[in-house]
């Protein structure tokens, strides 16, 4: 409705309710952090008259991982009624993957789905939000811990304090460890070089002896081929 019509004491119709938590999803859902959105109320609304596309980096440099991210973010635009579409980059695509936080914080990307260690330094939480030594492994352990015990809640008020939304996590299956030497026991990561992502899992392996190096997931492969380091701490070999 125009200025004009409204002066003419012709009256607005109420907002669409559907139209007001449209917006209210754009407005909070920055994504920070490990990214998950299910359960959007707009899958099978009418194609919006105009499409928001977000740039959003992850840390998968390939292999399943990053497969299965750009396939979600494929998904999006259904879900929003074509309001919110994503536009999906690899790790290193835009920014390098430890320029993740800061290009999402200063506008560069629009979110991130990034490894949460990453960012131990200046955020010790990030730390307990993915896998660490002795930590939950199974999927319905870490719902349990965000849902059920206030972990999601946690991590939103450490990210609120950088100025980012966390929206929640997504599970991948334990890190495991890939070596060219021989691993049998604890003793034998002792003097070895060891790419680690920092924080209190670099800490436990230093304890051990392990001489540890933080290096993004993407540099771990061609690092272990040149001899740079002797053993890394990681995903599954598939990346």
């Amino acid at each position: 409705m125009t200025q004009n019509q409204k002066s003419q004491g012709q009256e607005t119709a109420p907002e669409n309710t559907t139209d007001m938590r449209r917006r209210k999803f754009l407005k909070t859902s920055a994504a920070a952090g490990a990214l998950t959105i299910t359960g959007v109320p707009f899958i099978g609304n009418a194609v919006a008259a105009k499409t928001t596309t977000w740039k959003i980096q992850t840390s998968w440099p390939g292999g399943i991982g990053l497969e299965v991210f750009k396939d979600w973010c494929n998904g999006i635009a259904e879900k929003t009624g074509g309001e919110l579409a994503f536009k999906p980059f690899g790790a290193k695509d835009v920014v390098g993957e430890f320029q993740l936080f800061d290009a999402v914080k200063n506008g560069v990307l629009d979110a991130m789905n990034p490894f949460t260690l990453y960012w131990a330094g200046r955020m010790p939480l990030a730390v307990f939000l993915s896998s660490y030594p002795l930590g939950l492994r199974n999927p319905h352990e870490w719902d349990t811990f965000y849902y059920g015990l206030g972990g999601l809640e946690l991590a939103r008020e450490a990210f609120g304090k950088m100025g980012l939304h966390f929206v929640g996590p997504i599970h991948h299956g334990p890190n495991i460890i890939h070596s060219k030497v021989p691993i049998r026991s604890i003793d034998d990561f002792r003097g070895r070089k060891m790419r680690l992502p920092g924080g209190m899992v670099a800490e436990v392996f230093q304890a051990a002896g392990a001489k540890t190096t933080l290096l993004p997931g993407s540099e771990i492969f061609p690092a272990l081929e040149k001899g740079t380091i002797d053993v890394a701490d990681y995903v599954g070999p598939a990346i």
